[in-house]
């Protein structure tokens, strides 16, 4: 019968097909990593929140008890392999500041752990000898990079780091990065997949209401 396609040759139209839609994934990744990142991070600033309403770190004694609440903070690691050239990459963290030092970089041991698999709340931090991404304790999912994500970008209304009160009212760093201020306006983060799409996170002033926006 002229003009139909034998079994053999469907075949290897399906075949071919399959190699093209794969190879596109690896290019340009899953269409729907940007998406799954956004989520992630809403769930987790949501559990941010959750852990300071549960946890005050209120303590009369303590002038810098504020540094202690539970934050999630957004930052830079060192790849678990260089690719590119590049050596560092997004990534972030839930930790409350329990030294008090004030320099808002977590260690080990201030650092949330997940209740599910015992690991710890974060994609890796800092560079050289701290905590990577491929470390075991960590979480791979929490580095940016695993869903290709590019560039992470805030509005004026935070910074890379926001953290909440005992009654789930969101704080950012202030500009001497020594202190918190409550949040006034809509803070809004941003992540930019590697094909250049993107989608929006926001934080709601005094409730901490995190959602999807535009």
């Amino acid at each position: 019968m002229k003009g139909a396609f034998t079994l053999l040759e469907a075949l290897v139209i399906i075949v071919v097909t399959s190699v093209l839609v794969s190879i596109a994934i690896a290019s340009y990744g899953d269409p729907d990593e940007l998406y799954l990142a956004r989520d992630q991070i809403i769930r987790h600033i949501r559990y941010t929140q959750h852990l300071a309403v549960m946890d005050d770190k209120f303590d009369p004694n303590d002038p810098f008890w504020e540094r202690k609440k539970w934050r999630i903070i957004f930052g830079s690691s060192m790849y678990p392999e260089y690719a590119g050239g590049i050596e560092y990459g997004w990534t972030y963290t839930i930790f409350a500041d329990l030294d008090n030092k004030g320099n808002h970089s977590p260690t080990t041991g201030e650092i949330a752990v997940d209740p599910y698999t015992k690991r710890l709340l974060t994609g890796g931090y800092g560079v050289g000898s701290k905590l990577k991404s491929s470390d075991p304790k960590a979480i791979p999912e929490m580095a940016l990079w695993h869903w290709r994500i590019e560039k992470f970008e805030h509005s004026s209304a935070c910074n890379q780091s926001i953290a909440f009160d005992e009654i789930g009212r969101p704080y950012t760093l202030s500009t001497d990065s020594d202190s918190l201020r409550l949040i006034t306006q809509t803070c809004k983060y941003t992540l930019i997949h590697q094909n250049k799409e993107a989608a929006s996170i926001c934080i709601e002033p005094e409730t901490g209401y995190t959602h999807e926006c535009d």
